[in-house]
């Protein structure tokens, strides 16, 4: 499970919260990277194979859809639209969702980051 937050910043509060709330559902879990943009984050739920990859979580698309529509919501506001709609679309199709991409616009994402509840 992933999710795509447009034009934030890790230190905002309500990253924060989401991020908090986030690993009250899935423990040591929750993983961000700063997008290809540079003004956005990525954050998927995965963790560590035996080779330190980083491997994340299958889930169903409904506790996906779950998740993400609660994060594009009040108080939150972070997940994007577009996104979730596509994502809508590419479900009723029976197509992957979720697809998130580490190149973009000839801009590369930043790494993986381990988030707990102290990071800032």
């Amino acid at each position: 499970m992933n999710f795509d937050w447009d034009d934030v910043t890790l230190t905002e509060n309500r990253v924060q919260q989401a991020l908090l709330y986030l690993n009250s559902c899935y423990p040591d879990l929750v993983w961000y990277r700063i997008s290809s943009s540079g003004t956005g984050l990525h954050v998927v739920i995965a963790e560590l194979d035996s080779d330190l990859n980083l491997v994340p979580l299958s889930y169903s698309d409904d506790e996906q859809f779950e998740m993400r529509n609660l994060l594009s919501a009040p108080p939150y506001e972070l997940e994007c639209g577009g996104r979730l709609r596509a994502d809508r679309e590419r479900s009723a199709h029976g197509f992957r969702i979720g697809r998130i991409f580490s190149h973009k616009n000839e801009k590369i994402s930043g790494g993986w980051n381990w988030w707990t509840p102290n990071t800032n």
